[in-house]
């Protein structure tokens, strides 16, 4: 009787790549380059990002479409503060769709829109500002930018664009998780993950003593962190208190 001989497994089959299925689903709700549709994609990882929207770019084109990429972070720089405090997303967008659609006549399109992370991060309350301006335009994008556009955010900008921007939140078609790539920074876990129900909780006499002390211990430290989820805690913070002191006829 013979012996068997052994199979060694395939590198593939041992190691599975685990945004396989996330990826075809995100290249399925984006191959009708026909209408606007919005997709949120969350990540870890910059690198891990980059890597997948090459990818989803060659599935798209294998498909017949045509995949743009709209890095918001670079359509102003940081000297210019005035006008980016004026930044729209809407206008963004259909800038670039106008741009790209003459350059692909016919051709199924999609945008993945990448960076808007670094602009609230770094702009604080502008940047947040700038999410609930999103959420007053939503009705507009579908005629801006009619083909389906896919949002690429950390997980942290995704709690704040669901809080600021809850309904064009509940417009999205749906939401594709990308995890890993390496540790978050460590100055991340010293801030609270932000929610919509913290964004929206009452705010009485014991409330406002809180987030006074919370920016006082704040100030101490935004020195030392420089992290995207510090600034835009700050931020959050900041807006909290403007907003309780307006509603007490104390601003």
């Amino acid at each position: 009787m013979p012996s068997r001989v052994p199979v060694e497994p395939s590198a593939a089959a041992a190691t599975p790549d685990p945004h396989d299925r996330e990826l075809r689903g995100l290249a399925l709700a984006l191959s009708d380059g026909t209408g606007f549709r919005l997709a949120i994609a969350t990540f870890g990882d910059t690198g891990v990002r980059d890597a997948l929207i090459d990818r989803l770019a060659a599935k798209l084109t294998a498909a017949g479409a045509t995949l743009s990429r709209l890095d918001v972070a670079s359509l102003v720089s940081p000297d210019e503060r005035e006008a980016r405090q004026e930044f729209s997303l809407l206008v963004a967008l259909r800038r670039h769709y106008e741009g790209q659609a003459a350059g692909h006549p016919g051709a199924g399109l999609a945008i993945s829109v990448v960076g808007l992370e670094h602009f609230i991060s770094e702009f604080g309350e502008g940047g947040l500002n700038a999410l609930a301006t999103v959420n007053l335009q939503r009705e507009l994008f579908p005629r801006a930018c009619p083909v389906p556009v896919v949002l690429w955010l950390p997980p942290w900008a995704t709690t704040l664009l669901a809080q600021k921007a809850p309904d064009l939140w509940h417009w999205r078609t749906a939401t594709f998780d990308f995890p890993g790539g390496g540790p978050a920074p460590s100055a991340l876990s010293a801030w609270p993950e932000l929610t919509r129900e913290e964004g929206w909780r009452p705010v009485d006499g014991e409330r406002l003593k809180e987030l006074s002390e919370e920016l006082d211990t704040l100030r101490q430290r935004e020195g030392a962190d420089t992290s995207p989820r510090a600034r835009a805690y700050a931020a959050h913070l900041r807006l909290r208190l403007a907003d309780a002191l307006f509603t007490r006829g104390q601003l």
